[in-house]
């Protein structure tokens, strides 16, 4: 299976080998107005309850950002990542904020290793699945890896919105009909209903959704305006949360749900 990488095309998520100097660099974006967007949505699916006694997985965890929360709120987190310099400024990060967490350098199958048969409560694979080649297997690894009743909380692009028809349609217009986002690393698409299928056939059930950048950002930049301005965050994030629009945003989430039995 083809290793999950960091969250962002960026060149310093990879290059960066200085911990202190990633961290800045990467909790610049989690401040940007722009990128609280999705990273409300997750905090939506997740929800606000006690996560005290609660094994949690970060998949792709770059810097920690959602490691660190999760440990804040009581779980016991392990994060894993394939860039060695992203394991590095997230141990940085996660002792800087006093947050107890345990992080692995590799893809999912190095819990084989070091995971001693541990399953998780909630494992989060935010921005990960589009980059690899055998999702299929990537989704019976994560459902293999949960427990019974366990949730899986998948963030991914998604063809089925605004973004898509708009600048898509132009890109296929200047003959790039393979494109799969802005980051070369990409290796397709998915859809609402796309995930709940391959999440069904991996032994999950899709219990929910959530949108956001609904807001053609690319097509704004084109026209000099400005797109990542206060009115255009909280314009986008009327709809995330809003049924059929949770389902329409360039960025979805989607919750799986592990059987009890």
């Amino acid at each position: 299976m083809t290793a999950a990488i960091s969250q962002e095309s960026d060149p310093f998520y990879q290059t960066e080998s200085d911990p202190k100097k990633f961290i800045e660099r990467y909790l610049k974006n989690y401040a940007k107005l722009y990128y609280t967007r999705k990273v409300r949505e997750i905090e939506k699916l997740i929800g606000r309850s006690d996560l005290s006694g609660k094994n949690v997985l970060d998949i792709g965890c770059c810097g920690g950002y959602f490691s660190v929360l999760f440990a804040k709120r009581g779980a016991s987190v392990t994060g894993i990542d394939t860039s060695v310099n992203a394991i590095k400024a997230a141990m940085y990060y996660a002792k800087q904020e006093k947050a107890a967490c345990t992080f692995l350098h590799g893809d999912i199958s190095v819990l084989e290793r070091f995971g001693k048969g541990k399953r998780f409560d909630l494992i989060l694979a935010k921005d990960v699945i589009e980059h690899i080649e055998d999702d299929n297997s990537f989704l019976q690894s994560l459902a293999g890896n949960l427990t019974p009743g366990g949730k899986a909380i998948i963030t991914t692009q998604n063809w089925l919105s605004f973004n898509y028809f708009f600048e898509g349609a132009i890109r296929k217009m200047l003959g790039q009909k393979k494109w799969v986002g802005w980051d070369p690393t990409h290796v397709r698409w998915y859809s609402c209903w796309s995930l709940k299928k391959k999440l069904a056939a991996a032994g999950l059930r899709a219990t929910g959704f959530s949108g956001s950048y609904y807001v053609p950002y690319e097509m704004l930049k084109a026209l000099k305006i400005e797109p990542r301005s206060r009115i255009w965050v909280v314009l986008d994030g009327l709809f995330g949360g809003r049924w059929p629009l949770n389902r329409m945003g360039w960025s979805i989430s989607v919750v799986g749900e592990k059987g009890k039995y």
